[in-house]
């Protein structure tokens, strides 16, 4: 996975707006973030969404168990 789909990703915990992960990422820039970085942001969930690989609700929604916590990769992958 890119390095964008996967910050988003791994930030997809049901907890948290779109918009409070652009202002997350915003504040990591020292001279204030990209002038596209929203629309980088957007564009990338959207692909997300496409994929199947996250859903967005308009209200918090708990991870199911399985996907709230880190995976350890079966034996034998890298």
């Amino acid at each position: 996975m890119d390095a964008w789909p996967q910050i988003v990703f791994e930030m997809a915990d049901g907890e948290h707006t779109v918009d409070q992960f652009e202002e997350h990422l915003a504040a990591d820039y020292e001279n204030g973030p990209p002038p596209d970085l929203h629309k980088q942001i957007q564009s990338t969930v959207r692909d997300l969404v496409d994929e199947g690989l996250i859903r967005l609700h308009a209200m918090p929604s708990a991870l199911a168990p399985e996907f709230a916590k880190p995976q350890e990769p079966e034996a034998g992958e890298p």
